[in-house]
């Protein structure tokens, strides 16, 4: 099992990596401003991809001279996205729950650096009874309920590696022993830029795996994490 001797601490996208997520997301965005009678376009679809919400939110707002504050938006937007979520659960990526319960039977370090709010991804992780994965009861330097660094954490989001580092430090974790799964440009060069191993999920991913060049260019790309699971590394 060659990714679990190498590596003592596991870091999570979350968007379009846990969860085939994106892609609603900008539907409740695209939802949001039709309320407004704004039709947004594809350089707005395009700025939701690994950025954070305060990142894309003050874009827009900028853009379309929105009178509420880039937290109201998101709060908004939030509404609309937990409600389609109650109805229709989200789309796990294929072998996350085995991939996590051999993490935690691992004893394994677990967590996630996300662009999205700490309520956002909570709710997501609860809605697929995925919390217990990454609940925190070994740091008590993280005065939060779960181990999510999630924007708002870290001032800098992705390709920053400000969110991976915070996690690092926090964890006390080594970034040479550290693999970071991602699905964005900008989250594996933040991952990168921090130090860390990066493993590309493709699956739910929009980018093309031979445009993974240079300082794009992953440690090692998997389909899913079933992939993952039946591959050589673990045999």
């Amino acid at each position: 099992m060659e990714l679990l001797e190498k590596f003592d601490t596991f870091i999570f996208d979350l968007d379009d990596t846990i969860f085939d997520s994106e892609k609603r997301n900008i539907e409740y965005i695209f939802e949001f401003f039709k309320k407004k009678n704004i039709n947004l376009d594809e350089e707005d679809k395009n700025i939701v991809f690994g950025h954070s919400w305060q990142y894309i939110y003050s874009f827009l707002k900028r853009k379309y001279n929105l009178s509420e504050s880039v937290e109201k938006i998101n709060q908004d937007i939030l509404k609309i996205k937990f409600q389609d979520i109650r109805k229709q659960p989200l789309i796990l990526n294929p072998g996350i729950k085995e991939f996590l319960d051999l993490l935690k039977k691992k004893k394994k370090k677990i967590t996630i650096v996300t662009g999205s709010c700490y309520k956002e991804a909570v709710f997501m992780l609860k809605s697929a009874n995925l919390d217990i994965y990454f609940f925190n009861k070994d740091y008590p330097f993280w005065k939060k309920k779960y181990l999510i660094f999630a924007a708002g954490d870290y001032k800098e989001s992705k390709p920053s590696p400000e969110g991976f580092l915070l996690a690092l430090k926090t964890l006390k974790a080594s970034p040479s022993k550290t693999l970071v799964f991602e699905d964005s440009k900008s989250g594996i060069l933040a991952a990168k830029r921090a130090g860390c191993k990066v493993a590309f999920i493709k699956n739910f991913s929009s980018l093309l795996v031979d445009k993974l060049q240079g300082k794009l260019k992953p440690d090692y790309i998997f389909q899913d994490f079933t992939e993952i699971l039946k591959s050589s590394f673990f045999k």
